[in-house]
């Protein structure tokens, strides 16, 4: 199955490799489910308070297109910010898109149920675990500069 990923970070600090992050969560999740990557989508600086994103509006006009089965990203929080989220994926699951992260799977159906925990709750959990594996990212950069 053909899966897109979607990667934004609303700070400018250190965007690459908060994007760079976000990517490599997507691609292990992709392996692990068995979705080959056809596209990539991310923003940078740009809040998940708005649709006014250019790359989340490129992969919703791709995904009504029907050119990929399944959208992957780090956290169901790089999609929207708030209540958005329900509208969203109301309508990937009526254009038969699986939304995949890696505390959510749309094609799960008490994942729909644990939503609303997930959204409002999960930034902070989430946040820590991002400044978890940035360090993890740059201690691993730093031994493959030693070597």
């Amino acid at each position: 199955m053909k899966a897109a990923v979607y990667a934004r970070c609303a700070t400018s600090e250190r965007n690459e490799d908060r994007i760079g992050s976000q990517i490599l969560v997507c691609e292990q999740l992709a392996e692990r489910y068995g979705f080959t990557i056809v596209k990539r989508f991310s923003d940078r600086n740009l809040s998940g308070l708005t649709a006014r994103r250019p790359a989340y509006q490129e992969m919703l006009l791709a995904a009504r297109q029907h050119e990929f089965d399944a959208i992957i990203a780090e956290d169901i929080s790089r999609f929207w910010r708030g209540s958005e989220m329900f509208s969203l994926l109301a309508e990937m699951d009526s254009l038969g898109i699986t939304v995949l992260t890696e505390h959510f799977d749309s094609r799960d159906e008490t994942s729909k149920i644990a939503l609303p925990l997930l959204n409002p709750i999960g930034d902070s959990s989430v946040h820590a675990l991002r400044v978890k594996r940035g360090i993890e990212r740059q201690r691993t950069k730093r031994m493959e500069d030693n070597q």
